[in-house]
């Protein structure tokens, strides 16, 4: 096998792409949302490496068939992206170190390079030319910060604090992201203290906006869990319609703190240092939300049938909602539906779960402390093996760790301590395929839209973690 010089650690070649990424971004207005893009291109470029490291060694030997399927994956462009996963799942069981020196191979050096060329250009354009026409610079619809919104969004804040002159006197933290619009409302009344609040509208035009709980959902399982002795903002007021502002709405306090964001240097750093102190309290959040008493909340409605009957009623909305969007037939999607279809049941006991639990979403003091558990979108009640099949599932785990904090086995092992409850396997695999179905639905969803209008950058990048999530489908299934 003709080898060249070995190239630059693959640490040293992502922060050369992170640099020249950075340069082409920094003219950017909307720098928070393509900053995350970033950190999604080094992770492309890290999938892809571990792909061509972990070729079969009897591949790896053969220059000529390993030019050939170099050639092969890179004629196919973005469409070899589902081939790419299905190969990784593959070669990923199947090898054990067999792939050493490979990145130092001239023709998988030269891949690698026309790929990432090709993958930045899709992003953001030729080299030195302009982001395609809607990237980043695409209207975002209504916002809570437009002037007629901002009107009667005043108008109701007055009213859920019970002050007529109260007034709005900044809006800021503006995010928007694919199912709701997020901003911190400074309010003052006349003579009193300044207060901050944030407010989240679900934007009927947004993308995933039919994929979160109602609104008012949201806020019963944010009162249900501050009951529970859970650290969650007060909910000060809930618009379910249309009426203020033209959107579901709710309102609730403002906690000062940090956000955790894992995977951005700065989050990794503070994970590493709260790791052994956050895990007990994380698990005893946990354990306390699925003890809280949910009954007579309105958190299920009393025509929506036993646990069985929603769990089918939901497995159909999911199917219904992927097949609208689906990029082509997938029949591995299809043997996943068919697969919970046939296998839905009830595995355990139906408790309050937040639906997307992990350090992100929870607000530290500087100490470290948990002040805050936040964004209840997927709050509902369901079988508590949901919420552990979706903390073990490969997207929630950084550094071979669930949430990045607790190898499987102790997380699984203390939660049944805590809790008293049997964790059924069977179960625990059932919710892992149905969470892994829901995510491959909201990439399914972003990456059509992409294709088949541009506009937000951030959809161009599920194009490369639908081959990823596919694999990891087909390890749950059994079938790579």
């Amino acid at each position: 096998m003709t080898t060249g010089p070995r190239p630059p650690s693959l640490a040293a070649y992502l922060g050369g792409l992170a640099a020249t990424v950075k340069g082409r971004l920094a003219p950017a207005a909307d720098g928070e949302h393509l900053r995350g893009e970033l950190y999604a291109l080094a992770s492309t470029l890290r999938l892809l490496a571990g792909l061509v490291e972990d070729l079969p060694a009897e591949l790896a030997d053969d220059e000529a068939a390993l030019t050939g399927v170099l050639d092969v994956l890179d004629a196919l462009g973005p469409g070899g992206d589902d081939l790419r996963g299905r190969l990784a799942a593959v070669f990923r069981d199947r090898v054990a170190g067999g792939g050493d020196g490979l990145l130092a191979h001239p023709a998988v050096r030269s891949y690698l390079a026309r790929d990432l060329a090709r993958r930045h250009a899709a992003l953001f354009g030729p080299a030195g030319g302009a982001p395609p026409e809607g990237v980043a610079a695409e209207g975002r619809g209504r916002s809570l910060a437009d002037p007629g919104v901002r009107a009667r969004l005043e108008a109701f804040l007055a009213e859920c604090l019970d002050a007529p002159d109260l007034r709005i006197t900044v809006i800021a933290g503006t995010t928007q992201g694919f199912a709701a619009e997020t901003v911190v409302c400074t309010v003052e009344a006349a003579g009193g203290t300044p207060q901050r609040m944030v407010v989240r509208a679900q934007w009927p035009e947004l993308l995933l906006s039919a994929i979160p709980a109602p609104v008012e959902r949201q806020a019963a399982a944010m009162a249900v869990a501050r009951r529970a002795g859970l650290p969650v903002p007060r909910v000060h007021g809930v618009a379910p319609g249309e009426e203020p502002v033209g959107a579901p709405l709710h309102v609730t306090e403002h906690v000062e703190g940090s956000v955790l964001t894992p995977w951005t240097p700065e989050g990794r750093a503070l994970l590493d240092r709260i790791r052994e102190s956050l895990g007990p309290v994380f698990l005893d959040h946990l354990a306390a939300l699925h003890a809280a008493d949910w009954r007579g909340s309105g958190l299920v409605e009393e025509t929506a049938g036993d646990a069985l009957s929603r769990l089918r009623a939901r497995l159909e909305r999911v199917e219904s909602l992927y097949r609208q969007a689906e990029l082509r037939p997938d029949p591995l999607v299809d043997l996943a539906l068919g697969w919970l279809s046939a296998r839905a049941d009830q595995w355990g006991e139906e408790v309050l779960i937040h639906g997307d639990f992990r350090p992100g979403n929870l607000i530290f003091g500087e100490d470290g402390s948990v002040r805050a558990v936040i964004d209840w979108d997927a709050s509902k009640v369901t079988d508590f093996h949901e919420e552990l099949g979706q903390l073990t599932l490969w997207a929630y785990r950084q550094d071979g760790l669930a949430c990045g904090l607790f190898p499987d086995e102790r997380l699984l092992g203390e939660y049944a301590s805590r809790t008293g409850r049997e964790i059924d396997p069977a179960g625990l695999r059932y919710y892992q395929v149905l969470m892994t179905i829901q995510h491959l639905l909201v990439f399914v969803i972003l990456a059509r839209s992409w294709l088949d209008r541009g506009g937000d950058v951030r959809g161009a990048r599920t194009l490369f973690t639908l081959a990823d999530s596919r694999s990891e489908l087909g390890r749950l299934l059994g079938v790579t």
